[in-house]
């Protein structure tokens, strides 16, 4: 349906009632390759919200929540999120946010802050679609797991990764098969062993290790000058990003207490809102988030909030490029 056929049919039949939503967002940036879909271009997401001001009404996340609670959340209520913590948070995304008067929560891994790091998962992909790497590679951790690929010779445009959207389709390359079996692989492991992993892979392959300043974290002044913004708040990601219920109970209390605290000295106010790393969570993890003082945890369930919903299991839709009534819509 063309849009100006659904706008004149709108305005004839009336917009339907909408429900409360949660929109999830990660990277502010544009890019051609990006197999998780986490990046909004500057101009998609300046569109996105300055339609999404006019036809919802935004509330600050933890307002969202009490009305949740309470049964008194409007219908077309809306929360602005932002996982992980990338500068482009808090260099884009927050000024536009402060200059249209728009709430938003940015849920920072805090052991990324200051770090000149990319995220190990854009780390990977640089390295895995890098046109100079090539050949096999050989990952090891644990000094007994380990996991074979072969990236094949020097690429070209039609073997890095563009256009590939891993959630919604299976790997068509080579390479595309090598990153996917690598980034399950290393999930499962920490940080620092991440690192280690994918710089011996970059080695092996002839990839260049330097990290790109477009996917750099916030440093821990960002992040402060970023909390301070009118209608902006910083909480808990977890200290490592994490899928927590691979861990025990104990590194899953750990990781979001050291998150929340870290957070709460960077903005000088309480942090009482969570988001689960990849959105995986378990009933362990549920009660760790309660044990650590959080009134609210959020998932990446990709749908609108309904009554039933539980404050520690919010479900969030995920932002992409593209007209945001395409994304959010009405129901």
């Amino acid at each position: 349906m063309g849009w100006g056929l659904r706008t004149r049919l709108r305005r004839a039949w009336g917009s339907k009632p909408s429900k409360p939503v949660i929109l999830m967002y990660h990277r502010i940036a544009a890019t051609d390759i990006d197999p998780w879909e986490l990046a909004v271009s500057p101009t998609d997401f300046e569109q996105q919200m300055r339609a999404l001001a006019r036809t919802r009404r935004v509330l600050p996340l933890r307002e969202f929540v009490r009305r949740h609670v309470e049964g008194s959340l409007p219908r077309n209520a809306a929360a602005i999120t932002f996982d992980d913590g990338y500068a482009c948070n808090a260099l884009v995304a927050g000024p536009l946010l402060e200059t249209l008067g728009l709430p938003a929560t940015f849920f920072l891994a805090t052991a990324m802050l200051g770090r000149a790091n990319e995220f190990w998962s854009d780390a990977l992909e640089r390295v895995v679609f890098d046109s100079k790497a090539g050949g096999p590679a050989r990952v090891v951790v644990d000094h007994y797991r380990e996991v074979h690929i072969d990236l094949g010779e020097c690429a070209d445009d039609n073997q890095l990764g563009r256009g590939w959207r891993a959630m919604q389709e299976p790997p068509r390359t080579r390479r595309e098969t090598a990153y996917l079996k690598l980034w399950e692989f290393l999930k499962q492991v920490p940080l620092e062993v991440q690192y280690d992993a994918i710089n011996s892979l970059a080695c092996q392959v002839g990839s260049d290790l330097k990290p790109r300043a477009s996917h750099r974290p916030m440093t821990f002044d960002e992040a402060r000058t970023h909390s301070a913004r009118a209608g902006l708040d910083i909480s808990g990601h977890t200290e490592s990003h994490l899928s927590l219920p691979m861990w025990d109970r104990e590194v899953q209390l750990r990781e979001i207490r050291q998150s929340k605290q870290t957070c709460e000295e960077l903005s000088g106010r309480p942090c009482v809102s969570f988001a689960y790393p990849y959105g995986d969570y378990s009933n362990e993890t549920v009660e760790c988030a309660k044990e650590a003082g959080l009134d609210c945890a959020l998932s990446a369930f990709p749908k609108s909030i309904d009554d039933t919903d539980s404050v520690f299991a919010l479900p969030r839709l995920m932002m992409r490029n593209g007209n945001l009534d395409e994304q959010v819509g009405f129901d």
